[in-house]
């Protein structure tokens, strides 16, 4: 994953929207927010197309159908950018790290730890971006007392 040049690279202080939620509020909209996410993302994956060498006999077929995966790329990351999951993940995210004062990253998953940028920076990007950012949110929410 490429971090652009004026990407952030640390997490916001809450906006204080979620403040007066309890712990298990907290918990609540995580698991709805990361149902939310891996839905974006199973309705994104279904929307690609096989580009790989075993159901194209050509490259120019391959390359149709890549073509065909980048523009369906283009449209759900302009589809995520517009939509509300990236800034109520990041709020929870944020609400989450004030209220166990930080989180070791060394225990996350490689996918939860390219989730946590996809969240950052509140982009749809890498492999699995949704599916990511659901990963980091499931991380951290369970470092969370209830």
């Amino acid at each position: 994953m490429i971090i652009g040049q004026n990407a952030p690279t640390i997490f916001p202080p809450p906006t204080g929207e979620l403040s007066g939620l309890s712990n298990a509020q907290i918990h609540e909209e995580s698991k709805n927010l990361i149902h939310g996410l891996l839905e974006f993302e199973k309705e994104y994956e279904s929307q690609l197309v096989d580009s790989t060498w075993a159901t194209n006999k050509t490259m120019d077929e391959r390359q149709v159908k890549m073509n065909q995966n980048r523009l369906v790329f283009q449209r759900y990351a302009q589809k995520y950018s517009e939509g509300a999951l990236p800034s109520k993940a990041l709020s929870l995210v944020s609400e989450i790290l004030l209220r166990t004062n930080g989180v070791d990253p060394s225990g996350a998953s490689q996918k939860a730890q390219q989730g946590a940028f996809v969240v950052m920076q509140k982009r749809f990007a890498g492999e699995t971006p949704a599916a990511s950012a659901a990963s980091f949110l499931e991380f951290i929410a369970q470092k969370l007392p209830n």
